[in-house]
This record gives C-alpha cells, sequence and structure tokens, in this order.
C-alpha cells in the first residue's frame, strides 16, 4: 500500500492550486449536489403525499348499481363522505370491506345505520374513513349509504304497484310495540320475521262509518290472527272463511262513538315465521249491509160497523164522564261512565290472565292502574305496554309481597318508544302486583288509553 501510495502523493503535488473561481463553481456544485440529495431523500415522501384520485374514484364507484347507489359525495380536507341506497346492511358492510381491501385508504368506519318507511328504502349508513399517511397517502372516505332497501313495494312505470319481497325483515319494523300508519284502499306488504314477530298498525275510523280490515296473499305457513281495538273494545278473528283452508283474517265494524278515533290493528301468527312468511295486511271503508224491509201485508178488509139501534123515546141518555190522560213519568237518561271496564283499580288491583291483553286508559286526572297475577318460581314473565294514545307515556312498577323485585321498574322499554317492559324471573311462588302510571308530563282524560 506504501508503495501505491507514494506516486499517487507525487502526481497531487503536481498538480496547481485552482484559481479562485474555480474554486466558487466547486463550491457551488458542492452545495447543489447537497441540495439534490435531500430532495431524493424527500422524494418518497413527495410522492408519498400526492392523491391518486383516478384510483380513487375508481374504487368508490366499483360497486353493483343493483344492489347499491351513490346520490352525493362531500370532502373535507382528507375525509370523503359517500351518501346512497343499498338493498341491504350487508351489501353496505361489503362494500367497505372492498374499500379497506384496495389498500387507498386508511381507515373505513360505518358511522351509523337507521330506518326509513319509503318504497325500497329501509335503512341508511354512513361510512367514515380517517386518512393516515402511509406509503402512497390517499384522501379519507365517508361513504354514506342514505338508506338500505329491504322488502318494499316495486315502483313500475305504470300506476301498478307490485310487493317485492326481498328477504329480511319488512320494511315497517320495529312494529311490535309502536303501530304504523296505513292508508285506506292501499295494502302493505309484512312478515313475521324474526321469530315471534307481531305486526301493529293504525288508521283514522271516523264517527258512524264502517270498515273492513283483512290479511290477503299469506305465504305458506302463515296464519294469521287479527285484534282490532276501537275505543277499548276488541274486535277478533282468526279465519275469515273457517274450513276452506284459507287462513287469512277478517274484522268488519262500525265506529259507534260520536266522533273521529284512531284504531289500532294488531296482527299476530299461528303459523311459522320467517324471512319468507310474508302476508297483506289491508283497511278499506265499506257500505253497510241494507237491512231487508219486510213485504206490507195488506190490511184485513173493513167490517161495516153494526148499526146503532136509538134508545126507546123519552129516556135520555147518560152524560159521558171524561177520563183523565195519565202523564207519562220522564226517565233519566243514564249517564256514560268515561272511566276505563277495570276501574276503580287505584287501589284495588283487578286479574290479568298470562297472554291476555287489557285495554286501559288515564281518567280521571293523576289515574294509576293496578293489576294482580299469579307467578311461579323459576319462570320468566313480561309485562309490556303498547299502542300507547297521544300524550300517554307509560311507567311499569312490579311488586311481590309488597316489596318491588329486582329490575322490576321500566319508563321506557326502548330509546326510541315511549312503551314500558318489565321482565323478571320469582324465586318462590306467589302473586304479583303491578302498578301502570303516566309520566313525564303526560296527559289524562278517556281517549288516554293504551294496552297492558
Amino acid at each position: 500500500l506504501e508503495a501505491d501510495l507514494q506516486p499517487v502523493q507525487e502526481a497531487l503535488a503536481k498538480i496547481s492550486t485552482p484559481a479562485p473561481e474555480v474554486q466558487e463553481l466547486m463550491n457551488t456544485l458542492t452545495q447543489v449536489q447537497e441540495s439534490a440529495g435531500e430532495l431524493e431523500e424527500a422524494y418518497p415522501t413527495i410522492v408519498a403525499g400526492r392523491t391518486d384520485w383516478q384510483a380513487v374514484l375508481a374504487a368508490i364507484g366499483n360497486y353493483d348499481p343493483a344492489q347499491l347507489t351513490l346520490t352525493s359525495l362531500t370532502q373535507a380536507d382528507n375525509l370523503i363522505t359517500l351518501g346512497g341506497r343499498a338493498i341491504d346492511s350487508s351489501v353496505v358492510v361489503a362494500y367497505a370491506d372492498a374499500l379497506k381491501e384496495s389498500d387507498l385508504f386508511s381507515r373505513v368506519d360505518v358511522d351509523s345505520m337507521s330506518s326509513a318507511a319509503t318504497p325500497f328504502v329501509t335503512a341508511t349508513s354512513t361510512l367514515e374513513v380517517t386518512l393516515t399517511p402511509t406509503g402512497t397517502i390517499t384522501p379519507g372516505v365517508t361513504i354514506t349509504p342514505t338508506a338500505t332497501i329491504t322488502p318494499g313495494v316495486t315502483i313500475t312505470p305504470t300506476v301498478t304497484i307490485t310487493p317485492t319481497r326481498i328477504p329480511g325483515p319488512d320494511e315497517y319494523e320495529i312494529d311490535d310495540f309502536q303501530s304504523k300508519d296505513i292508508i285506506l284502499g292501499q295494502p302493505q306488504l309484512h312478515n313475521f320475521h324474526p321469530i315471534y314477530d307481531v305486526d301493529r298498525v293504525k288508521f283514522l275510523a271516523k264517527a258512524g262509518r264502517y270498515y273492513r280490515v283483512f290479511t290477503s296473499d299469506l305465504a305458506p305457513g302463515v296464519d294469521t290472527y287479527l285484534d282490532v281495538r276501537v275505543a277499548g273494545t276488541h274486535h277478533t278473528n282468526d279465519d275469515c272463511y273457517p274450513g276452506t283452508g284459507d287462513l287469512s283474517s277478517c274484522v268488519e265494524f262500525q265506529v259507534g262513538t260520536g266522533y273521529d278515533l284512531e284504531a289500532f290493528v294488531r296482527i299476530r301468527n299461528r303459523g311459522e315465521y320467517g324471512p319468507e312468511m310474508w302476508y297483506q295486511i289491508t283497511v278499506e271503508e265499506i257500505a253497510p249491509t241494507p237491512t231487508p224491509v219486510p213485504t206490507d201485508t195488506p190490511p184485513p178488509t173493513d167490517t161495516p160497523p153494526p148499526t146503532d139501534t136509538p134508545p126507546p123515546t123519552g129516556t135520555p141518555l147518560p152524560t159521558p164522564i171524561p177520563t183523565a190522560t195519565p202523564i207519562p213519568t220522564e226517565t233519566p237518561t243514564p249517564t256514560p261512565d268515561p272511566r276505563d271496564v277495570y276501574e276503580p283499580d287505584d287501589t284495588d288491583p283487578k286479574p290479568i290472565g298470562v297472554a291476555e291483553t287489557q285495554t286501559h286508559s288515564f281518567y280521571p286526572s293523576g289515574d294509576v292502574d293496578k293489576v294482580t297475577f299469579g307467578i311461579k318460581s323459576g319462570r320468566l314473565y313480561a309485562l309490556t305496554t303498547s299502542n300507547l294514545a297521544f300524550g300517554v307515556d307509560t311507567k311499569i312498577v312490579v311488586e311481590i309481597d309488597g316489596e318491588v323485585c329486582p329490575d322490576c321498574q321500566n319508563d321506557d322499554a326502548t330509546d326510541q318508544f315511549l312503551e314500558s317492559e318489565v321482565r323478571f324471573i320469582p324465586t318462590a311462588d306467589g302473586v304479583a302486583v303491578a302498578t301502570i302510571s303516566n309520566v313525564k308530563n303526560s296527559q289524562y282524560g278517556a281517549d288516554k288509553t293504551y294496552d297492558l
């Protein structure tokens, strides 16, 4: 190495010192080389900060329009929000998973999902993606299908409305506790899913008019049972045409009150449950069946009255004494009792049977209702309120042997409804007493009814 170094040192000694201008250029070149090195080091980071919009939009638009459609797109910094409709929530989840697997987005989250009672539309979903730069940075994405399509009606270009039966709960769920509105003459497509599903509808029934409520187009395995409540009176029917094999139900009634009111319909199933167990419910106004007019019977032929025989001459006739006309006694009209049929039950609990439904009202002001029923150890009991009139907000408290049992108080069964539900398992046989009160600045009156 020393032998090789000596000629190199001799050669360097012969090189003259560069001129000042050359040294300046060499310094500039060194600075440029250093800047180029820094740019080369920063290049991956700069490239990573670039959004490949073509790839992003291609990923967002990669869906089956027969199952999902987008209706809106908004961007805020590195966050994109999409809105649209899908046939069900599983399609939304699959779409979000596909965005995650594209490796174009740092995070994809389902932000929200809710129901909407419109044809083809039953749920809204929001997918939100927050951007974290990794490799090639792309925008965060929020995908908001504003509705998820479930079984509803298929609207064709003509006036004909054809029900579309897509597996899953019907578009009117959840209606186990809160009745959904139904329009006269327009059938609604429901199914009995999930298991033990109960459907409820309501409509305005006008004073003195006649109505018919009926089910039709029952899927094999469905056996409907109707319970129509009008002003505290229940009209029920299992089979409209017994003995024919047709398991549909029908109820006809007249509104006997002197005022309009809401009629509540509960549809239960005595058959099988599942997403394919469909049926239609219809309400229509009908004309009353005319009462036959009896044929007039011709009156009998008049018999001529006997000829009066004049009394003997000279014999005066007695003067008739007028008979006093009795004055009719006025019968007082009884005043109807506006309270429900179980009153008074504020202090005297009335019995209720398992699976029995009672209609109560909160009248007069400050009224509370009490019921009692036998209980057996180890069995599960559920006490619920439903079909609450406007202005009613129930609360249930259950006592056993004079003490409130654990978890035996409830105001609202869910955050969305004012109905109440208490479930409990007694540890010994006995008798339970339930008190139902109207809470939260609720209203009182003969029309403030609920089902228990």
